[in-house]
């Protein structure tokens, strides 16, 4: 039995036969989306990065890569083609720090924001949709 039913049950001991319509539906849960970050990891020359490291590092809104209160959101390494792909099913908003990096490379780190309003789809309750941001970078052969 879901606490809806619960309530329904109580309501009907004491007389009342039809959910008012002011009595907001129960529902429980944990936020959570679809989040996705991908793109190309190239060379400075234009040329595709293999295994190239990329981490995601989010940060609470109104905090910065300075403040160090951040949390790792995943972990993956180029393939063949220079492409990566960290994905989530927690939702979030706030500061994303991505960083690119590869022995023989300079590493390189991006940073951009995530709001509410970059979740498409959703139910507007617990299921805040998807979201897909394209971030491409490029490292520079270390000499």
């Amino acid at each position: 039995m879901n606490l809806s039913d619960l309530r329904d049950r109580l309501l009907n001991m004491f007389g009342v036969k039809e959910k008012p319509s002011d009595v907001p539906e129960c529902v429980y849960g944990c936020p959570h989306s679809d989040f996705m970050v991908k793109g190309i990891i190239t060379d400075d020359s234009g040329e595709k990065v293999c295994d190239a490291k990329v981490n995601a590092i989010v940060y609470p809104i109104g905090e910065t890569p300075s403040s160090k209160n951040g949390w790792e959101l995943g972990i993956s390494n180029s393939n063949e083609d220079g492409q990566y792909e960290i994905t989530s099913s927690e939702f979030f908003q706030g500061n994303v720090s991505l960083t690119a990096q590869k022995d023989g490379y300079t590493s390189s780190t991006t940073n951009f924001e995530v709001k509410e309003e970059d979740f498409k789809g959703g139910t507007g309750r617990w299921d805040h949709g998807e979201c897909t941001i394209n971030k491409d970078m490029v490292l520079k052969k270390e000499k």
